[in-house]
């Protein structure tokens, strides 16, 4: 009997268990980020560690109660760096998730109007000019590349010596991210009397630039200026190299100095400068330190890349202010595409990230979200930072 009984308490022990696991799990609150990043592809190598960081932030995030106690979660789509994959998956998740999130300058571009009417959200680490002007549903995080273009031109300028009009030729992919430039970047270098002596688009899968360089070389320009990602950019750099060609390098900081440094060799990158829009490993900044400490603990894969952690850590940083702010204001129920984009992205100011990005403000007339930059140096190896946090120039449409 008194066995029975042991049985049947166990039971309905084990019962009552059952129901409060149950109701606990039916009473987790979750924010579903659509994710639209290639995880394969020929840039993927570059936006993986951004994917990756935020992701592990929102585990990070998670684990300290999230956001009272709402947890956010990423919905994945691959998109393989082919728009028509990236159009697909927003239509697959646009029904299932308040925001998307993505890396790609053509994905945003064509879909800023499917944001507007669908009134859902979007962040974006594309720097392209198309997704920001006029300023809509699309929310970003630092200068676009034109702007990058600008403050590398006027900085240049400054210390330049020599008499007569600047002289620069460009690089640059020949896609929606590369020609992005000349969307009111290349418009303002020549309002200043910068001299345009050669254009040499680059397919986004290079591995030999020898004919762009010599033509550049025959153009005797005072500078290049290259609007490059990383893999692109080393090619270039590794060629000028083995050309011995001594036309000093600008890049947009769509290219991190620690991965040309690694991926060209720091004699090929010795002395080219760069717009830095995020971190470096080396600032001593609470932002950078548990960056850091989170790609030690989950990221050692992508140590290499860390301007991309950095950026995907900031980023999920900037989501979780803007969810923060909507919840407080509404409501976990009310949350909507609608009311994290009121109550939430357009209410941030001045939003701290620790250094990992520049501070982040959205207002009606501007969502780029950071506006400054810094102009980094390749030394020994090494970055180095040549001009501090500045205020870019502005180049619209």
């Amino acid at each position: 009997m008194k066995a029975i009984l042991l049985i049947i308490c166990f039971v309905l022990i084990s019962a009552v268990q059952i129901s409060l696991t149950n109701n606990a799990r039916a009473e987790e609150r979750f924010v579903k980020i659509g994710n639209l990043s290639d995880m394969t592809g020929p840039v993927s190598p570059e936006i993986i560690p951004i994917s990756r960081g935020t992701a592990v932030y929102f585990q990070d995030l998670n684990k300290k109660g999230g956001i009272n106690g709402i947890n956010l979660d990423i919905e994945w789509v691959d998109t393989k760096y082919q728009l028509a994959a990236a159009l697909a998956g927003y239509e697959r998740l646009k029904n299932k998730v308040p925001i998307f999130y993505t890396s790609l300058s053509h994905a945003s571009t064509a879909l800023k109007a499917n944001f507007a009417e669908d009134k859902i959200p979007c962040v974006t680490h594309s720097s392209a000019m198309v997704p920001f002007w006029p300023p809509g549903w699309l929310y970003g995080f630092a200068p676009t590349f034109s702007d990058d273009l600008a403050l590398m031109a006027d900085f240049l300028l400054e210390s330049r010596k020599e008499k007569g009009p600047m002289k620069v030729a460009l690089m640059f992919t020949d896609d929606t991210v590369g020609r992005s430039i000349f969307e009111g970047g290349v418009q303002y270098l020549k309002a200043k009397g910068i001299e345009i002596v050669a254009e040499e688009p680059l397919k986004m899968n290079s591995t030999d630039t020898t004919s762009q360089l010599l033509r550049i070389q025959r153009t005797n320009p005072d500078y290049i200026f290259c609007h490059l990602i990383g893999v692109n950019q080393s090619v270039v750099l590794r060629d000028r190299q083995k050309l011995g060609i001594k036309i000093p390098v600008a890049s947009c900081h769509g290219s991190w100095a620690e991965d040309l440094i690694k991926m060209a060799g720091a004699e090929a990158c010795e002395e080219v400068i760069t717009a830095r829009s995020w971190g470096l490993p080396t600032d001593n900044s609470w932002g950078i330190k548990l960056a850091n400490q989170l790609i030690e603990s989950h990221l050692q894969e992508w140590a290499s890349k860390p301007a991309g952690v950095y950026l995907g850590i900031g980023s999920g940083m900037v989501i979780a202010e803007a969810v923060r702010l909507a919840v407080n204001k509404v409501g976990f129920d009310k949350l909507k595409g609608a009311t994290i984009k009121e109550f939430g992205f357009d209410q941030i100011r001045n939003l701290d990230t620790g250094g990992l990005t520049p501070r982040i403000t959205y207002t009606p007339t501007d969502h780029r979200g950071g506006v400054s930059e810094r102009i980094v140096k390749i030394v020994g190896g090494k970055p180095t930072v040549v001009k501090d946090w500045t205020t870019t120039p502005v180049c619209k449409p």
